[in-house]
Formats: C-alpha cells, sequence, structure tokens
C-alpha cells in the first residue's frame, strides 16, 4: 500500500450531474499485487479512526465500525487484481464550499453542542450515546450549525454511510488504518495521517498545503 502527496494519488476534478458542476479533490491510495496469481476478492476496510487532541495525544474512536471503501473509478467494494497489476482505492473527498455535503452521523448526546453533536466525542473522549434513527426528508441528520454546514469537510469514500457512526472528518489532525483483504491472500493494513485545515483553495499546489496525507 503507498500514498505520496502528489499526482496522481490525488486529483483534482470537476463533477457533473444534475445540477450546476463543482470542482472536487480526490484522495487515494494504490496497492499492488507482488505475487504470482490474481489476488480475488480484494476489499479496502477503513477500520480505525484516532484525533489528536489539544495536547497532542491521539484519541481512537471507539465507537467507529470498520467500513468498507470504494475502489477508484468505480462504485465497488470487491475486486480482483491481476499479477503485477497496481490499483487505487479512494480514501475521500472534499468538495467546493458551494456543494453542500453534510454527515449522516448523529450523536444524541444532548449535553454537546450543535457541532460536537456532528462526532458525539470532542471535548468528552468519544461519547457512546448515539442513535440509529432516520431522521425525515429534508432534515438535517448530523444538527451541524450553519457555519459547519459551510465547511467542506473530508469525507470518506463509503459504499454506504451510517447514522450510528462518523462518515467524515472536520478540520483537525488524525491518523486512520486502512486493511486491505482478499479470498485468497493474507491482510496488508498501512496507517496515514491526515491533517485538514478546513480552507478550500482552488489552486492545487495551494491545496496540498491545506490538506496533507502521509
Amino acid at each position: 500500500m503507498k500514498y505520496s502527496h502528489e499526482s496522481p494519488f490525488y486529483h483534482l476534478t470537476e463533477m457533473r450531474g444534475e445540477g450546476p458542476s463543482y470542482p472536487s479533490y480526490y484522495f487515494r491510495f494504490k496497492i499492488k499485487n507482488e505475487g504470482k496469481l490474481q489476488a480475488e476478492q480484494c476489499e479496502a476496510v477503513l477500520e480505525k479512526i484516532w484525533e489528536k487532541d489539544a495536547g497532542g495525544n491521539l484519541i481512537e474512536d471507539k465507537i467507529f465500525s470498520p467500513t468498507s471503501l470504494t475502489w477508484a473509478g468505480t462504485k465497488e467494494t470487491h475486486l480482483t487484481i491481476q499479477p503485477e497489476r497496481e490499483i487505487f482505492c479512494d480514501i475521500g473527498h472534499i468538495h467546493h464550499p458551494t456543494r453542500e455535503e453534510r454527515s449522516v452521523y448523529y450523536s444524541n448526546d444532548r449535553s454537546l453542542d450543535a457541532n460536537d453533536r456532528l462526532y458525539g466525542f470532542r471535548h468528552t473522549g468519544f461519547s457512546n450515546t448515539i442513535t440509529n434513527s432516520f431522521s425525515s426528508p429534508g432534515a438535517n441528520p448530523s444538527n451541524l450549525s450553519k457555519e459547519d454546514n459551510r465547511k467542506s469537510n473530508f469525507f470518506f469514500e463509503f459504499s454506504q454511510r451510517f447514522h450510528a457512526y462518523r462518515d467524515c472528518l472536520l478540520p483537525g489532525k488524525y491518523q486512520i488504518e486502512i486493511a486491505v483483504y482478499s479470498a485468497n491472500s493474507k491482510r496488508t493494513s498501512k496507517r496515514f495521517k491526515i491533517y485538514w485545515s478546513g480552507n478550500w483553495k482552488d489552486d492545487e499546489s495551494e491545496m496540498l498545503s491545506e490538506v496533507v496525507i502521509s
């Protein structure tokens, strides 16, 4: 597993759909099948998340549950990798601030303010009080403040998002662990550090100072 803080491990793309197009940065790691046989049913899983507190200590998110990432250019979570073949897997993306994207994770801990309930752990050591109930259409399930809704958060490229645990990172310093599994190969894993300032830059070279993965 490899990541280098340069293209093609990150790239700026123009997202197009039913509405107006908008720019988005994508970040991805690469894995290579160095064996002589094809690696079958390969699955990349985000397994753990830690956040650095004010004292620089890494605090693990005990609520988070391992979740499959999607292979780059697809919506697939499982694929076969041929011998000597290199494949990219998306870690996450940051959309332009004009494109509102909301987290679906919602903490039910009413002792936290609206911003803190996004993750349910800030200043409390990862609260275990959460809810899996779905919000009504048009509701804001993460209960973010208006200020936080205007931010561009780092969203993981999950195949499916859940109300029970986080799907994105607010600005801050983090460490994550990603593992790749295969039906006929040994598990491999790697930890990545992520720094996200929360500041969007249209210029790619400037943006690389605002979000750093190593």
